[in-house]
């Protein structure tokens, strides 16, 4: 087939460059008889999900319902008691491990100070937050998650992020020791080439996701068009092209084999979220998870050892694409680049994927250690003042 009869496949959303993030740290809280509230412009509705550090509400516009947003809340004193556990158990900065400041972790060359590196920090629910904003503030693309708003009222307990509302759920609903009915290849691929696509934007810009799973893959547009969202362990370098990493993050059924040994060195972070990527498209066109084990232990045995199972109704190019992504050889893993030119992506050449020049086009400032630290103007003082308002309340 010609390149002038092909069709492009690619980006499902438009961008909107009119898209800013704004911060408001003088927001104010209401609290209505039926039990909603109400936080400046936004109504917060029905919870629609819950983590680790806080829960997560279906909101809507005041002064028009119909525009609906996911917002996220964190309760400011929990999580500086459970920052306050996580240092007092980290043992003091040139203690432990028999490291003392000559043998401190380097980056691209670079000393990190123990205290500020994002991966020494990754108990830390505040440097995950932290982090999380000022990675999301940087990001426009079409297939990741927008942050809108970060809104703090000084007078209360909790702190919010603004997301854009995914209608429509995860990308499959993938249970443990379950089986599920698998999307078909042709929707399966046009999901798959709209992550792969957020993913390549993502490490052009030296950010690692280092959680993808389905549950992390939302929809939107009734189910056209994916969102990867939770960007709270992600990682991004300072030095372009230096994705070493030396912490393990993540969902243990989604870890890549480096990850999975006891002891593992140092590893390439792309490589792994390409292994992630790889069992996320497995769980779309199988309907179970690749590695499925009830124990820890266990599981990273099967990580590193098994090799999954296709099953019959798998295309030829379907199992060969998942093969490549499942090599337990990082350095033989396929790369994104070669996944826009496989034969299951291109349906035999019939299709083209967007360039990539096009995808990254509109590009994202670099994420300074400076704008790490000051994520939110003032979290610290808002930190502070949390403590000081729980103090005279006593």
């Amino acid at each position: 087939m010609s390149s002038s009869s092909r069709k492009s496949i690619g980006l499902n959303s438009h961008r909107n460059s009119s898209f800013e993030y704004k911060e408001t740290l003088d927001a104010t809280t209401r609290h209505l008889e039926d039990g909603s509230r109400i936080i400046n412009q936004y109504k917060l509705g029905k919870m629609i999900g819950k983590g680790a550090y806080g829960s997560v509400y279906r909101a809507n516009l005041l002064d028009d319902p119909e525009s609906l947003f996911a917002i996220k809340e964190f309760g400011k004193t929990r999580l500086r008691k459970t920052r306050r556990a996580e240092n007092f158990r980290r043992p003091p900065p040139g203690r432990g491990r028999g490291r003392g400041r000559a043998g401190a972790p380097m980056r691209g060359g670079r000393p990190i100070q123990e205290e500020e590196s994002p991966q020494e920090a990754d108990g830390d629910p505040l440097s995950l937050i932290r982090r999380e904003i000022a990675i999301l503030k940087k990001l426009h693309h079409p297939h990741l998650v927008h942050l809108y708003e970060v809104l703090d009222d000084p007078s209360k307990d909790e702190l919010y992020m603004v997301f854009e509302y995914c209608a429509d759920g995860a990308v499959i609903d993938i249970k443990l020791h379950e089986q599920v009915e698998p999307l078909g290849e042709d929707i399966a691929r046009d999901y798959f080439v709209q992550i792969m696509l957020g993913v390549e934007y993502l490490h052009h810009h030296d950010i690692v996701h280092r959680d993808l799973k389905p549950d992390n893959i939302l929809l939107q547009n009734d189910r056209t068009t994916c969102k990867i969202v939770d960007f709270g362990v992600s990682e991004f370098f300072i030095k372009p092209g230096d994705d070493m990493m030396k912490k393990s993050a993540g969902s243990p059924a989604f870890m890549s084999p480096e990850l999975c040994k006891a002891g593992h060195g140092d590893f390439h972070g792309k490589d792994s979220d390409l292994w992630s990527l790889g069992v996320t498209f497995y769980c779309m066109v199988v309907g179970h998870l690749p590695f499925d084990k009830s124990q820890f232990l266990e599981l990273y045995e099967s990580i590193q050892s098994d090799s999954p199972i296709f099953p019959s109704h798998l295309s030829p190019n379907c199992k060969d694409l998942l093969e490549k992504m499942l090599n337990k050889d990082p350095s033989k893993r396929i790369t994104i680049q070669q996944m826009r030119d496989h034969p299951f992506i291109t349906k035999d050449g019939q299709e083209d994927v967007i360039s990539m020049e096009e995808n990254i086009r509109d590009l994202v400032e670099e994420v300074t250690a400076e704008e790490l630290d000051s994520a939110i103007n003032r979290i610290a003082s808002v930190f502070t003042l949390a403590r000081a308002i729980s103090k005279f309340k006593r």
